[in-house]
């Protein structure tokens, strides 16, 4: 009997155990989940204040932001311009190719009153050479021959633009440009020009490019596809900055 009595309380102790230990686990699990939603709500207080405060937040003159001319830019046109053209392009795209003598043309109809401002906007995810197609650029650029380089490339964009290594057709054309070969090297492989072009990269990001060539004209986008489009564009802002 008292062996019988032993296993009952025996029985009895570890249920009882398995009680408390089934209480406590539900205690921890409602405390997790406590916590859980106490994460949730500070992250959702946290995320609000944030979107209230973008919200708050003015958006930023792109018109300005675009049309502002900036010393490191490369400007070509009149001097005293009263019309600001700027395109954003990519040495690799064809697109960016067939648009070059465009600008050429209007460059030579409106030579006072037209200032045109090159942007780089390598899309480096489709066009593998572009970045570096934009490097020789601004490495011809620093021995005063950038458009001489820019109208080459586009010129020869067929040459080079599928290569695995373009190098030495910049190479080969920075010779035909009479610069200095050792220069223009080390200027291609400089960090100082690969933060240049990053620099440029984040500002096309910023204005929400995605496609190239992009134009703007005093600030605002325009879509012209073709010598004709292009010119009624410039004359009608002539125009109006007339009256």
């Amino acid at each position: 009997m008292q062996e019988d009595l032993t296993r009952k309380e025996r029985r009895r102790l570890f249920e009882e155990k398995k009680k408390g230990e089934a209480r406590k686990s539900l205690l921890f699990s409602k405390l997790r989940k406590a916590a859980s939603w106490g994460l949730i709500l500070i992250l959702a207080i946290f995320l609000g204040a944030r979107f209230w405060r973008w919200l708050r937040t003015p958006p930023p003159d792109i018109s300005k932001l675009v049309s502002e001319v900036k010393a490191e830019d490369w400007v070509k046109g009149g001097k005293e311009g009263k019309i600001i053209l700027v395109e954003y392009s990519d040495f690799q795209c064809p697109s960016c190719a067939s648009y070059q003598p465009i600008i050429e043309a209007l460059l030579n109809d409106f030579p006072n009153d037209l200032r045109f401002v090159y942007r780089h906007f390598p899309l480096v995810a489709i066009h593998k050479n572009a970045l570096s197609a934009a490097m020789a650029v601004e490495a011809a650029g620093l021995q005063g021959k950038f458009w001489e380089m820019h109208d080459l490339l586009f010129e020869k964009q067929a040459e080079w633009s599928q290569k695995s290594d373009p190098k030495d057709f910049f190479v080969g054309y920075a010779k035909e440009l009479g610069l200095d070969e050792k220069e223009f090297i080390s200027d291609f492989e400089s960090k100082s020009l690969d933060e240049k072009l990053k620099s440029s990269l984040k500002e096309a990001d910023s204005l929400g490019l995605s496609y190239t060539p992009t134009f703007f004209l005093d600030g605002r986008e325009i879509k012209p596809r073709s010598y004709e489009e292009f010119k009624k564009l410039i004359e009608e802002e002539l125009k109006s900055k007339s009256q």
